[in-house]
Formats: structure tokens, C-alpha cells, sequence
């Protein structure tokens, strides 16, 4: 990360080339699948254990009240799992990158954020293995991609002003926060009609604060993108997709979350970011 001493105090994306800290895509379904189609899934997903060779099963509880003696909990019904997941760890037991498989959603986490069309082929490898046996019994309700960037400041805190990387009159930001001197959170969210059978959640999390490292604290801002396309919901067309047009039906979406997270993201920092980012790219 450049840290000229010559420059005044300035934002730093937390890659030299890129501000993602971390990058999460998300399959949803409903209702959750059985034991018998689980069971396949997890099978399924034995393939990967060389690319995420950690692996841990979830168990669910369950929590009985109102009979016998309340506030007792205990494994859930199935003895199946819950769910389960696939990972890699660094040498020092962070973990990279993620594969969780449960019964009514996939979610891939990584760390090794790249360019866009790596990391989605990456993730797509996964989901286009999982997905048809999920939509085989179940419908899509969400499809989700959310990522997590951070700027850190360089040089003097007391000098630190997040308005040299927050792009003023920004409609995702509080307007109160470009006076304040202190730390500060903006938190925003809507559902935006897409389409007829897509209601998107577009929620925005804008957070000014102080890390505590173990050898210095250091002040970042931290921009936190949640896209949801919610499927099949209650005043929208209903959506019935095969396993063979799974895959396809997920990517369509994820594109079209991908752009519209970048334009997003393109009215929270400013040009001079934008361009530091290869935002356009």
C-alpha cells in the first residue's frame, strides 16, 4: 500500500488496486430441502474438498416452550446436519475463502477479491454444481451479492476528513454526517421494483470509525453494499425455473447486481477515487 510521507494525509483503498475487503455471494430457496435431497447436495459438494479442504458440519436446535420444561434446547429432529462448510485458512487461521451449504441457501465468502469476472468464475464453479439439485425442489426467493470495501487513512488523525473520499450530496448518505468531526454511522435501505418478478433490496452501510490493531489504530471508513433480488414474493410474477436454466437465471442476476453495485458505489466515493480504483473498468 503507497504510503508517501511527502503526501498530505489521504485515503487508502485496502488493496493497491481495489478497496474489497471481502465479497459474499448468496442462493436462497424455499421451502428448505429435505433430508434425502440434502444429503445429495452435501455429496455433491465432496468434489471441492481440494480447493476448500476445512470442513465443518452445522446442527441445528431447537427450542421447546410451553411444554414439558421450557427453555430446553436440544439437537433438531433430522440427525442430518443443518448444514455444512468448505473452507481455506491462512497460515494464521483466517479464513479466505468459504463454501456454506444448509438447507435453504449456498453461500460463497472469499477474501481474494481480484477482478470481478475471476472471483464470479470462481463462485460459479460451486453454485452451478449445487443450484440444480436445490431448484429441483424448491423455488429461488433470493439472490444476493454484498461486498464489504475499506479506505484507511494515511497520515495524521487529527486531520483525517472522510469528505476527501465521500462524494458530496451523495443521495446514500446522511447529509448530517459531512459536518460532524466525530465517528459516525449511515446506515440506508429500499426495495426497488426491477422488474415484475424481481423486488431488490438495495441497503447501504457507510461506517467512519477507529480499527484497534495490535501495534497502532488506524482510521478507515468502511462501505458495506447488500443487493438482494428477492424472488417470488407476495405482488410479484412468480419466477419457476428448472435445474437445466438454474445456473443461467443465477448469473442474469449477479451481472445485473455486479453493475448496479458499481453504479452504486460510484455515487459514495468521489471521482478522484473512482478513477484511484478503476471503478469504471
Amino acid at each position: 500500500m503507497p504510503n508517501d510521507s511527502t503526501r498530505k494525509g489521504h485515503f487508502e483503498p485496502v488493496h493497491d488496486a481495489h478497496a474489497i475487503e471481502h465479497v459474499v455471494f448468496v442462493l436462497q430457496i424455499d421451502p428448505p430441502l429435505d433430508d434425502a435431497r440434502f444429503s445429495e447436495v452435501r455429496k455433491q459438494a465432496e468434489q471441492f474438498k481440494e480447493d476448500l479442504p476445512g470442513r465443518m458440519d452445522m446442527q441445528a436446535l431447537r427450542l421447546a416452550i410451553g411444554v414439558g420444561v421450557p427453555g430446553i434446547a436440544g439437537p433438531a429432529a433430522s440427525a442430518s446436519p443443518f448444514g455444512t462448510t468448505f473452507n481455506r485458512t491462512r497460515p494464521d487461521g483466517v479464513v479466505e475463502s468459504e463454501l456454506r451449504i444448509d438447507r435453504n441457501a449456498i453461500t460463497f465468502r472469499t477474501l481474494l477479491y481480484t477482478r470481478w469476472e475471476t472471483v464470479w468464475n470462481q463462485a460459479h464453479k460451486y453454485f452451478c454444481a449445487l443450484i440444480p439439485k436445490y431448484v429441483a425442489q424448491s423455488r429461488i426467493t433470493g439472490i444476493s451479492l454484498n461486498y464489504v470495501d475499506k479506505f484507511i487513512w494515511i497520515g495524521d488523525q487529527s486531520e483525517c476528513k472522510p469528505t476527501q473520499l465521500l462524494r458530496t450530496g451523495s443521495k446514500y448518505l446522511s447529509p448530517h454526517v459531512f459536518e460532524l468531526s466525530d465517528f459516525w454511522h449511515s446506515h440506508t435501505g429500499a426495495f426497488l421494483r426491477t422488474d415484475p418478478q424481481t423486488k431488490r433490496l438495495l441497503n447501504i452501510n457507510v461506517d467512519y470509525l477507529e480499527e484497534n490493531l495490535p501495534d497502532k489504530n488506524q482510521r478507515v471508513v468502511v462501505i458495506t453494499t447488500v443487493l438482494t433480488d428477492m424472488l417470488n414474493q407476495p405482488d410479484y410474477s412468480v419466477l419457476e425455473v428448472t435445474p437445466e436454466a438454474a445456473t443461467e437465471v443465477l448469473s442474469a442476476h449477479m451481472q445485473e447486481l455486479h453493475a448496479f453495485g458499481k453504479m452504486t458505489f460510484a455515487n459514495i466515493i468521489n471521482d478522484e477515487m473512482s478513477k484511484r480504483i478503476a471503478l469504471s473498468e
